[in-house]
C-alpha cells in the first residue's frame, strides 16, 4: 500500500464528502475509501480517514454524521434555486455569462443538486456589463471617480452612445456612491462632476467605463444626498428611476392597492383621513415616476 501524504489524504477525503454527499447521500468510510481509491488512486485505511475526518470536524468544516458521513452545504437548495433563476432572468446579464455563472452555482450544491435550468430572455444584453459593474464596485470602494460613454439602442437593436454637440460619443465623468437594483435593473446612484445634483444610470447602458484618479466629490456635497446617502431614501423617491428633484405628494387610493403603495414607495408611506373604501396617501416621489405610477393605477388612485 502507497504511502499517502497527510495534507492529499485529508483535502482528497474533504473533496470527495463535499462533491458526493448530502443529507440525503452519506457515505460510510468504507465508502469513502473505496471513492478514494476510484477517483484518487489512493489506498488507505479505515483509521486514517476516520482520523482525518475527525481532525476536518474539529477544524471547523461542515461535516456530520448519521448513519454515515455527508457535507453540510453552505447553501440550501432553496438559496440555490434562488440565486440560480436570479442569474438565468437576469435581463441585464448576457444569457451566455448568465449560464456560466448558474453552473459554477450549482458546484456549490454537489453530485446531487440537479435544478431546472432556466432560459435565455429575449432581451438586449450589453456585453461589457459584466465589465463594467467590476469596474463600478472598484471605484466606489476607492472613492474615485469614473468616466463612461452612456447608449440608447436604436432600430438596429443596437447600442449605440450617445453624442456630444460635436456629434462625438459623449463623455460622462462621474463621482459613483452606490449599485442598485430597481425593476430587475442595475443602477448607478452618482453625481456627474460637472453638477450639483444627483444623477443614476443604468450599468447595462454604460460603456467604456474607466476609473480615474481623480477623488471622488463626497455625497453631502451633491443636492438631494445633503443629509447623506440613504440607498431606501433615494430608490422610494424614484420609484421608476426617473430623474427629477423629490416631491412630498398626497394620493387618496383605495384601499385595495395599499400593498401596491407600499411596494412602490416604502413603508415611510403616511395614511391619514381613512374612509370604508380609500385612504389619503402622502409619498415622496419625483414628478415622473409619480405621474407613471398614477397612469398605472389610474382607477385606484388621484392626487390631491
Amino acid at each position: 500500500m502507497a504511502v499517502v501524504p497527510k495534507k492529499m489524504l485529508t483535502l482528497a477525503i474533504l473533496e470527495t464528502l463535499r462533491e458526493q454527499t448530502d443529507a440525503q447521500h452519506r457515505m460510510r468510510q468504507a465508502d469513502i475509501a473505496a471513492w478514494l481509491e476510484k477517483d484518487y488512486g489512493l489506498k488507505v485505511t479505515r483509521k486514517s480517514i476516520s482520523v482525518n475526518l475527525s481532525e476536518l470536524a474539529a477544524a471547523g468544516y461542515p461535516l456530520e454524521y448519521k448513519d454515515g458521513w455527508y457535507y453540510e452545504h453552505e447553501f440550501s437548495e432553496a438559496e440555490l434555486n434562488l440565486l440560480t433563476d436570479s442569474l438565468m432572468y437576469n435581463p441585464s446579464i448576457p444569457y451566455a455569462q448568465s449560464r456560466d455563472m448558474a453552473a459554477k452555482v450549482r458546484v456549490l450544491g454537489g453530485k446531487w443538486y440537479k435544478p431546472a435550468l432556466g432560459q435565455s430572455l429575449n432581451r438586449p444584453a450589453n456585453p461589457q456589463f459584466m465589465y463594467s459593474l467590476d469596474v463600478l464596485h472598484e471605484a466606489i470602494a476607492a472613492h474615485r471617480r469614473v468616466v463612461f460613454q452612456y447608449g440608447d439602442y436604436a432600430v438596429d437593436k443596437r447600442l449605440h452612445p450617445r453624442l456630444d454637440e460635436s456629434g462625438e460619443p459623449k463623455t460622462y465623468e462621474v463621482n459613483p456612491y452606490r449599485i442598485v437594483i430597481s425593476n430587475g435593473r442595475h443602477y448607478l446612484i452618482g453625481n456627474v462632476h460637472r453638477y450639483d445634483n444627483a444623477a443614476h444610470f443604468r450599468v447595462d447602458r454604460i460603456m467604456n467605463v474607466e476609473q480615474t484618479r481623480q477623488p471622488a466629490k463626497e455625497p453631502d456635497e451633491v443636492r438631494g444626498l445633503e443629509d447623506g446617502l440613504s440607498v431606501s431614501e433615494y430608490m422610494t423617491g424614484h420609484a421608476h428611476m426617473f430623474s427629477g428633484s423629490v416631491i412630498r405628494a398626497k394620493v387618496r387610493i383605495k384601499k385595495t392597492i395599499i400593498n401596491e403603495t407600499l411596494d412602490w414607495f416604502g413603508m415611510d408611506v403616511e395614511f391619514a383621513h381613512e374612509t370604508e373604501d380609500t385612504v389619503e396617501a402622502t409619498v415622496r416621489s419625483d414628478e415622473n415616476s409619480l405621474y407613471y405610477w398614477l397612469k398605472m393605477y389610474d382607477e385606484f388612485a388621484e392626487r390631491v
